[in-house]
């Protein structure tokens, strides 16, 4: 019998739904798999693994399969992933980005804001018009998860030796700057994204450093939303991500909650397009 599976493969993690007759019957998880930093193999592994994890009694074999994954944006990306062999009935992917601003909803108008080991804000028009805000990818933008936890680094390691919130909380991950300089030697977005709840945590605690990254973060991801409403003329937003729970106010107007999760979704698709 096919399966229909849907996968969401960002930096962090790849998480996966198989359905069968329209029924969700198992939910995996594996690491992360971005195109840019692991490669198409690498993605194909997150996919697999997630999969598995799902139910290991799978047969590749009997799965039509869409995925939207993480650094997936050109041509050239498209035809290094599909030059992979991946065993599935069908194979179809899109970027992680897209798939959620599908997911979130369900195809129909609306502005989202992502906003986790990177951040980018999508939206669609009531014509189908497409537009979008941010998504320049670290260390090129400032309101990421990743840009946030280097920030936590910045500020901390200026502070090292003093009482302030932020440098405290980082001494509790780190015994001395040579240790932090090391750890930091070759790390990538998700690395630092690790660290980014630093910057949350010590804005609670009154740091002023803190307190100012996360006033500038919520400032930066309003306008960001707020330009792309108006040019697309629609009302319905919503964010999703890891920091969406750090929005505050930024919440209360306008937003509508998930009709799916991205895995949901995508599993939707692949049953689509077994249709077509």
């Amino acid at each position: 019998m096919t399966l229909h599976v849907g996968l969401d493969v960002g930096g962090t993690s790849a998480r996966a739904v198989v359905v069968r007759n329209g029924e969700v019957i198992a939910r995996g998880r594996a690491g992360g798999g971005n195109l840019r930093q692991v490669g198409p193999a690498g993605v194909m592994t997150a996919i697999h693994d997630a999969i598995r994890n799902a139910d290991s009694r799978v047969d590749f074999a009997h799965c039509r399969v869409h995925a939207g994954i993480a650094g997936l944006a050109t041509p050239v990306d498209e035809a290094a992933l599909f030059s992979v062999p991946h065993g599935f009935a069908s194979f179809t992917a899109q970027s992680d980005a897209q798939l959620t601003l599908g997911a979130y909803f369900g195809g129909m108008p609306g502005v989202l804001l992502i906003v986790g080991t990177g951040v980018i804000v999508l939206g669609r028009g009531e014509h189908g018009e497409t537009g979008r805000r941010l998504g320049y990818g670290f260390p090129l933008e400032t309101a990421s998860g990743a840009a946030l936890g280097l920030k936590a680094m910045q500020l901390g390691l200026a502070r090292w030796n003093d009482s302030s919130p932020l440098a405290a909380l980082l001494r509790t991950r780190f015994d001395s700057v040579r240790s932090v300089v090391d750890a930091a030697r070759g790390q990538g977005a998700a690395w630092y994204a690790s660290h980014a709840p630093l910057v949350f945590e010590a804005a609670a605690l009154d740091d002023p450093d803190a307190t100012a990254t996360v006033k500038a973060w919520r400032s930066e991801c309003r306008e960001a939303v707020e330009s792309l409403r108006a040019e697309l003329g629609v009302t319905n937003w919503g964010a999703w991500g890891g920091l969406t729970s750090f929005l505050g106010d930024l919440l209360e107007t306008g937003y509508q909650p998930p009709r799916a999760t991205p895995e949901e979704w995508a599993a939707t698709l692949a049953g689509r397009q077994a249709n077509t």
